[in-house]
């Protein structure tokens, strides 16, 4: 963002930049691989399950490896929409000359509540990748993995991304056809077009969101069976 951005410009594009979706995993795997591999391997597993079952126990993991990656990517993405509304000016307040199209940017106030909808959308991803670190943590039996695997994922699926976007460029725009759903659909396998999700989801599937949601809900239940039945299968 240059001298002249907006407010507006800058909250929409929080996710553009180039470090975020691989630092995503950071966020989600920190604030509970440590604790978890520790709490796995060490003593105080076998104290906290005198108090409780293993099932008990697995849920309350999952919980709160969930909840912990969900605000503190949230409660980040507010600290940085408060520190740009310090620096960077709203669209209405600014000059004429240095104005960006109203055609991208609302000045009704709707580009903030699309910037909160990103913000809920990124954190719920964000709370996906907590899961899979946790069943990363008990497969491979070290923290470093569990949190770098991920990591090299996202960055891996940028490169494909990019790829995956000249080849559409170069088979199907520049002769004006229609990109096959399969195409666009192996976009749903490469884990850094998850973040965008919110804004493109209906626009390559003409789906609603909704339709979305449900299908990261089922992923999330899917990797908590997992999760709970690794718990349930620990040999002592």
């Amino acid at each position: 963002m240059n001298e002249f951005a907006s407010l507006e410009a800058v909250l929409s594009g929080f996710r553009d930049m180039m470090w975020f979706p691989v630092a995503l995993p950071l966020i989600a795997a920190l604030p509970c691989v440590s604790d978890f591999y520790e709490s796995w391997f060490g003593g105080s597993y076998y104290m906290l399950l005198s108090r409780k079952s293993r099932f008990r126990y697995a849920v309350d993991v999952l919980i709160k490896a969930a909840l912990t990656s969900f605000f503190s990517v949230f409660a980040g993405c507010l600290l940085y929409a408060f520190m740009a509304g310090l620096k960077f000016p709203l669209l209405s307040s600014m000059p004429i000359a240095s104005f960006e199209s109203y055609l991208l940017y609302e000045t009704d106030g709707t580009v903030f509540l699309k910037a909160l909808f990103s913000v809920l959308h990124t954190s719920y991803v964000t709370s996906v990748l907590s899961v899979f670190s946790l069943i990363l943590v008990l497969l491979l039996k070290d923290p470093f993995f569990a949190v770098s695997i991920p990591v090299l994922l996202e960055y891996l699926s940028i490169k494909v991304n990019e790829i995956l976007g000249i080849y559409i460029y170069k088979n199907y725009m520049l002769s004006h056809m229609d990109v096959p759903a399969k195409v666009l659909g192996f976009s749903l396998l490469l884990p850094s077009e998850h973040l965008t999700m919110d804004q493109v989801f209906y626009y390559n599937f003409s789906l609603p969101y909704f339709i979305y949601f449900l299908g990261m809900l089922a992923l999330m239940l899917l990797l908590c069976v997992i999760f709970i039945i690794l718990v349930k299968r620990r040999n002592e």
